[in-house]
């Protein structure tokens, strides 16, 4: 006897779904705007524009464990205060530093879009993970449960700094 395979279909998204995801994409979008147009503030000028190394590109040696020592009065090395290269701590920020750089230069409306689609990425994350929680132990769950917090973590002003300010990806990563 011959077993017959069953081949799942794949299922199209719901269209409920794709409203939930528009709703948020329009609402990051709404509060977020104006942040496209903002130019290099702050850390931004010693952690991007004048940090050569993300221009230069960042090898995994240069991204772990470059950091420039001093020694202090007793003579124990310290962490030097060269605000303008890269914090050991954050490989993965300066990693995407170095992307978008490579991608766009010093354009800043490049940097904030890519913290706009970094921040919505996470709120379909935060969708997503509530949409299954709540489907464990609610069935059917109740769509409030994760469209509300997600789009209350989207439009939160909480998020402004992640999004408009280009050294705040950390926050994000």
């Amino acid at each position: 006897m011959i077993k017959e395979i069953q081949i799942k279909k794949y299922k199209k998204p719901k269209p409920r779904i794709l409203i939930h995801l528009l709703v948020l994409l329009a609402g990051i979008s709404i509060v977020y705007f104006k942040a496209a147009k903002a130019p290099f503030v702050l850390d931004d000028i010693h952690k991007i524009v004048l940090n050569d190394d993300i221009k230069e590109g960042i090898s995994p040696s240069k991204l772990l464990f470059q950091y420039k020592k001093r020694p202090d009065k007793i003579g124990h090395d310290l962490p030097s205060p060269d605000w303008d290269r890269n914090d050991p701590s954050r490989p993965l920020t300066y990693l995407s530093y170095t992307i978008n750089y490579s991608l766009s230069g010093l354009k800043y409306i490049s940097w904030h879009v890519f913290d706009f689609f970094l921040h919505f990425f996470i709120v379909l994350l935060i969708y997503f993970f509530l949409k299954k929680l709540t489907s464990l132990y609610l069935s059917p769950p109740p769509k409030i449960l994760y469209f509300l917090p997600a789009l209350i973590f989207a439009i939160h002003p909480a998020g402004t700094n992640t999004v408009s300010y280009a050294f705040a990806r950390a926050g994000h990563l």
